[in-house]
């Protein structure tokens, strides 16, 4: 794998805040979203802001408020990511608890849709980091938080990281079982195909509530997010293992059609080229105009009523 160098983003705001909130607060643990390897994405590049910021933070799925309490641990930071919508009822679920035993939170960058919400859990003194312009316009009208403009945090790391966490991660006999995965789900004569360098293009479209749409004629799909495992919730290193696969299997092809937000982002920061598509709501359309609409973009933007490119 050699993508191209792509233009750092400025996290310099979001890296102040933070800093400041964990220290203000007392902030010993993070609260990781439940997700596929796309959030393994995220979780990883906080990693690496956190290391960054030389705040060591002890990742979790759940909160023990006592412990909390008796650490004088005022605040939490909730990671960022796509539960926060009405397809999911954890992250809502969550939060609510979280609030009734008084913490103050940092979201670190996400999207929130508040269809279903019936009430706003936020605060004033919550600090919410959103990674579209949608989000923040609906939390700017939903919630008195303070309320930032970023980017999704697996665009963090650099390019390097990455390529050094997929070389650090598969080893000969988990690279095997990768190729293993790709011939179950591509089958024989396409698998022989990719492996001699021919074009198979990915496809990898979503098979939960969040799908919206999938082209007709599709005779193989990987969706990727899930095949390529679940990510960790008290495990740094776990998700940066997930990641590597994640990035592994992708990086078996040239080109990508998909509406994974970060089957997406995996190919920017591999230089794949990528047909992104909507998902069930706005999510993946702002989150491209946002961060991945850009000069040294290999991801373009395709509607739902275009017509599948190939179908190999």
């Amino acid at each position: 794998m050699k993508p191209r160098k792509h233009k750092t983003r400025d996290f310099s705001v979001l890296k102040q805040m933070l800093k400041e909130f964990c220290i203000e607060h007392n902030v010993e643990d993070i609260y990781l979203q439940p997700g596929n390897a796309g959030d393994a994405l995220i979780s990883s590049g906080t990693s690496v802001l956190l290391e960054d910021l030389d705040l060591t933070l002890n990742p979790v799925d759940s909160l023990d408020f006592d412990k909390l309490r008796a650490q004088n641990q005022t605040g939490i930071v909730f990671s960022g990511g796509g539960v926060l919508n009405q397809f999911y009822g954890v992250g809502w679920s969550m939060l609510n608890d979280i609030k009734s035993h008084g913490l103050v939170v940092f979201m670190l960058p996400c999207t929130i849709s508040f269809d279903g919400v019936e009430c706003s859990p936020f605060e004033q003194d919550d600090i919410l980091f959103l990674r579209e312009k949608i989000s923040l316009s609906n939390c700017r009208n939903r919630t008195p938080s303070k309320t930032f403009l970023s980017h999704d945090l697996a665009l963090y790391p650099p390019v390097d990281f990455w390529i050094q966490t997929v070389e650090r991660n598969i080893t000969f006999q988990s690279r095997i079982k990768l190729y293993k995965t790709i011939l179950k789900q591509i089958g024989k004569r396409r698998f022989i195909r990719l492996i001699s360098g021919q074009h198979v293009p990915l496809h990898a479209y979503r098979l939960d509530g969040e799908s919206f749409f999938r082209p007709i004629g599709l005779t193989y799909n990987l969706d990727l997010s899930k095949i390529a495992g679940q990510a960790s919730q008290v495990s740094w290193v776990e998700n940066h293992a997930i990641s590597a696969q994640f990035l592994f299997l992708l990086s078996r092809f040239k080109t990508v059609q998909t509406d994974r937000l970060h089957v997406s982002i995996g190919s920017f920061i591999l230089s794949i080229e990528c047909e992104l598509r909507d998902g069930a709501y706005w999510k993946n359309m702002a989150v491209f105009d946002h961060s991945l609409a850009t000069d040294d973009t290999s991801v373009v933007w395709i509607n739902n009523d275009s017509t599948l490119t190939s179908n190999a």
